[in-house]
C-alpha cells in the first residue's frame, strides 16, 4: 500500500512554514529552493504565493512545464503563468513559436494588470526557465505608444492604417 502525502501535511512541514513566514514578511527578497523533486516544488510555491507577484525559475523548460501544470491543479489556474521563450529552441536552429509569444504577452498583461491594480486576484505566479527570461522584454510605455485602437464605427482610411502600422514597422 502507498503513501500519499496531503497539501496540508506538506504545509505543516518546518522548513515550508519557514518558507510561507519569509514569503508573508515586509522584506523581500530572492529565494532559493533546493532538494525539492518533481510535484515538491508547486507545492511550496503554492503554501508561498499567497501575495503579490511571484516568480519562479527552474532550470529547463520541461521542469517549468510540469511545475506550471502541478500548479494549475494547487491554485486558482488563472492566476498561473507559463512564462516561455518566445523561441522554439532545438539543436538544428531556433525558430519563433507564435504560441509562445502569446503566452509571453498574457503573463506580462497579467503582471500589468496586477501593479496597476486591475487584477482580481491576491496574487500571480509565473513559471520561467533560464531561455526565456534572457530576452528582452518591451517597456510597458513602448507598448502603450504602439497601439493603434480601433473602435466599432470609425472611419479610417486605408492610409491612414498604413502610415501607422509602417511607423509601427510591420
Amino acid at each position: 500500500m502507498g503513501y500519499t502525502i496531503s497539501e496540508d501535511r506538506f504545509n505543516s512541514q518546518n522548513s515550508v512554514v519557514k518558507l510561507v513566514n519569509k514569503a508573508e514578511s515586509s522584506h523581500k527578497d530572492t529565494v532559493i529552493l533546493e532538494g525539492l523533486y518533481s510535484s515538491a516544488k508547486a507545492f511550496a510555491v503554492s503554501a508561498a504565493a499567497k501575495k503579490g507577484v511571484h516568480i519562479v525559475l527552474l532550470n529547463n523548460r520541461e521542469d517549468a512545464v510540469y511545475c506550471t501544470g502541478d500548479l494549475y491543479k494547487l491554485v486558482d489556474n488563472e492566476r498561473v503563468f507559463f512564462f516561455p521563450s518566445s523561441k522554439n529552441h532545438s539543436l538544428r536552429n531556433s525558430a519563433i513559436d507564435s504560441s509562445h509569444q502569446v503566452q509571453r504577452t498574457a503573463a506580462l498583461n497579467a503582471v500589468r494588470e496586477f501593479c496597476d491594480g486591475h487584477s482580481s486576484f491576491e496574487s500571480i505566479i509565473l513559471v520561467g526557465y533560464p531561455h526565456s527570461v534572457s530576452e528582452p522584454v518591451i517597456s510597458k510605455k513602448s507598448m502603450d505608444s504602439s497601439i493603434l485602437e480601433i473602435s466599432r464605427g470609425d472611419s479610417l482610411s486605408h492610409d491612414f492604417i498604413r502610415r501607422n502600422i509602417d511607423c509601427l514597422f510591420f
